[in-house]
């Protein structure tokens, strides 16, 4: 059965830099940062609208910990200047009835 989890957030930053920052830098500092969890970002796209992160878990990663599938998606959005709203909805299977993961990654935010 496929589980979703919503969260969402305000930050005061524009869109623009928030995204560049995010399309330039996550593929790299993603798997300094969580280096069990995660051990590798590819990008897939020109890193405009529709660009896909393809992360591949460590060790530590969530589909080690019960889940069949795990999909997070970044929603931007924003109507002033220096705020964006950030909206994320994760999408997952779990082999288990009960997960924490989907709870920590809104916790995040």
């Amino acid at each position: 059965m496929l589980n979703e989890v919503k969260a969402k957030a305000e930050v005061g930053v524009g869109i623009e830099r928030l995204w560049n920052a995010l399309a330039s830098d996550l593929r790299s500092v993603v798997p300094k940062v969580v280096p069990n969890l995660v051990k590798h970002v590819e990008v897939v796209g020109d890193s405009g609208l529709g660009t896909v992160f393809l992360f591949t878990f460590g060790s530590g990663g969530h589909l080690n910990l019960g889940f069949s599938s795990y999909k997070t998606i970044f929603q931007l959005t924003s109507e002033e200047e220096e705020k964006t709203q950030v909206n994320v909805k994760v999408l997952y299977e779990s082999e288990t009835e009960e997960s924490s993961i989907p709870s920590k990654t809104k916790a995040l935010l």
